[in-house]
């Protein structure tokens, strides 16, 4: 993989983090949120960079857990409709 196939992973995993925040529900922002976050983790691991990586990689961590808290816990967070 060439640097500008990286470029356009990167590029489309910082689309999907920036749209998350707009979602006004728990579970679709944790999905867009994640989604953005896996693709910048592979951009980072193809770029090279190891710090970035292993953050990506937590961030990854924490969202895949919160997307399990949603969908075993519904009626509490994840089908509210705004967070907070």
């Amino acid at each position: 993989m060439g640097g500008r196939m990286s470029d356009v992973l990167g590029y489309l995993g910082m689309v999907f983090v920036f749209a998350s925040f707009i979602m006004r529900n728990w579970l679709w922002l944790h999905v867009f949120n994640g989604i953005g976050t896996a693709l910048l983790l592979i951009y980072a691991l193809l770029s090279g960079n190891i710090v970035f990586a292993v953050v990506e990689g937590g961030v990854l961590a924490l969202l895949l857990y919160k997307v399990y808290q949603d969908l075993s816990h519904p009626g509490e967070r994840a089908l509210r409709s705004e967070p907070g």
